[in-house]
């Protein structure tokens, strides 16, 4: 499965950043994915631009944490529902809706979609100094 991952850094020499995310990204290698790859399907984000001013996108950033929270609503339904035995979800899936409700609420990386801060390790957290950071777009598939 290919997740859209944007990582926050301070603006930068390009391929300082670069080495910057690869040197985060090699931790979780064989754990949270398989293989990575600058831009990937996601290239065309940013009109085929891979890092670009955080400023410039800020749209799509806040597109990613509504659809985050959108997950978490309805992840907390059904988590309640588990809880409390008043689901139709099937039984194998429990542990998997528990378990992503918990990866959604933390700041710890994760294998899906993301907006992480490489800045401070959080994810979602965007800084409120936009100009002085950078956004880059990083495809990973496990």
């Amino acid at each position: 499965m290919h997740s859209l991952q944007i990582f926050i850094t301070k603006k930068e020499d390009r391929d300082d950043v670069r080495d910057k995310i690869e040197e985060f990204l090699l931790e979780y290698q064989n754990t949270h994915w398989d293989w990575y790859e600058f831009g990937g399907r996601w290239s065309n984000i940013f009109d085929g631009e891979t890092t670009v001013p955080l400023k410039s996108a800020m749209s799509k950033i806040e597109e990613m944490i509504n659809d985050k929270e959108k997950q978490i609503v309805k992840l907390k339904k059904t988590c309640s529902e588990i809880l409390n035995g008043t689901t139709e979800e099937k039984k194998f899936m429990w542990g998997y809706k528990l378990k992503k409700l918990g990866e959604l609420m933390s700041d710890d990386y994760m294998s899906d979609p993301i907006v992480y801060n490489l800045e401070d390790y959080s994810a979602w957290a965007v800084p409120k100094n936009l100009d002085d950071y950078d956004v880059t777009i990083v495809d990973i598939h496990s």
